[in-house]
């Protein structure tokens, strides 16, 4: 569970909070083609809903000091991506990224430009994608392809039908999608939690039983990120809160020192419920955590 509860406090938040169930998108006809497997986890984070929200655009802005990054803010309209994790290796697995809405090859820094200009195996396919391919120095294969409208990265086996998929096909993956008021989120399917290479994972305290979470961050209206997770029984569930009572209360003097030197974070708040065999743990006021921890002198 000590992975879980502390990636709750790190990131992200559900618009049905509820359910742990998967985001629309990651089953499509064009996503099981190039990922060649069941997804075990998919995330997104939807740029232009960060760039429309009046309290986290704010933020956004006063904290990026760097103009490339401010460039790449205002133009970009969203990075998801899906992926099926290796049996005994992340390595060995097979993953689907996409930056919807690229920024214009000049509003890109400097050094990703000369990285791209120098590349070298590149080519425009038939139908117009531009390709490039090529295998990591892990012997990793992955493929890039691009159009004016999407960037694509595939890595593992989905890079191996890359080439002959958009040879005949123009468009991206579907869109990764948690619901209209998320602005970025983690799910993570219970197939994984089966497979050896998360042995380790699945035997954290809380972790028993783990069937499926999700990790949304909702936008400022709302102000909070909430994690759902839903387990094999009521019993593995009220182990996962117990789990996390404990994990926190470790970390109590931790909490204390940080407020101690910030008092703004002390508004932020945590609720966790179960329900039968799910369990939801909620963080509120997460703008103004956020807003307090950039100003505070570290």
């Amino acid at each position: 569970m000590k992975w879980t509860v502390l990636a709750a406090f790190a990131a992200l938040s559900c618009s049905r909070p509820e359910a742990a169930a998967p985001p629309a998108g990651i089953d499509s006809p064009t996503a099981r083609s190039l990922l060649g497997a069941v997804p075990d986890y998919a995330f997104s984070v939807r740029i232009d809903r960060l760039r429309a929200d009046p309290i986290y655009a704010a933020i956004i802005h006063d904290a990026a000091a760097d103009e490339s990054f401010r460039a790449l803010f205002e133009s970009v309209g969203a990075v998801d991506a899906v992926g099926a994790i290796g049996e005994t290796s992340f390595e060995k697995g097979s993953f689907i990224g996409v930056l919807r809405g690229p920024p214009p090859l000049e509003k890109l820094p400097a050094d990703w430009r000369k990285s791209i200009e120098e590349g070298g195996a590149a080519r425009k396919l038939p139908s117009g994608i531009f390709e490039f391919a090529s295998i990591s120095k892990k012997g990793w294969p992955y493929g890039f392809y691009a159009s004016d409208q999407w960037w694509v990265l595939l890595a593992g086996y989905a890079a191996g039908p890359g080439h002959d998929w958009f040879s005949n096909h123009t468009t991206a993956p579907p869109p990764v999608e948690f619901g209209g008021d998320v602005l970025a989120g983690f799910w993570l399917g219970g197939h994984a939690m089966k497979k050896p290479v998360m042995a380790k994972a699945a035997r954290e305290p809380g972790s028993a039983g783990l069937e499926g979470l999700t990790l949304v961050l909702r936008d400022g209206a709302h102000g909070d990120v909430i994690y759902t997770g839903v387990y094999a029984t009521s019993a593995d569930a009220e182990n996962a809160m117990n789990a996390a009572g404990k994990e926190l209360g470790q970390y109590a003097s931790v909490w204390k020192s940080l407020r101690d030197r910030c008092p703004g974070l002390s508004g932020l708040a945590m609720h966790g419920e179960r329900s039968g065999r799910t369990v939801r743990i909620r963080i509120t006021h997460v703008p103004e955590g956020i807003r307090a921890a950039l100003s505070c002198k570290w």
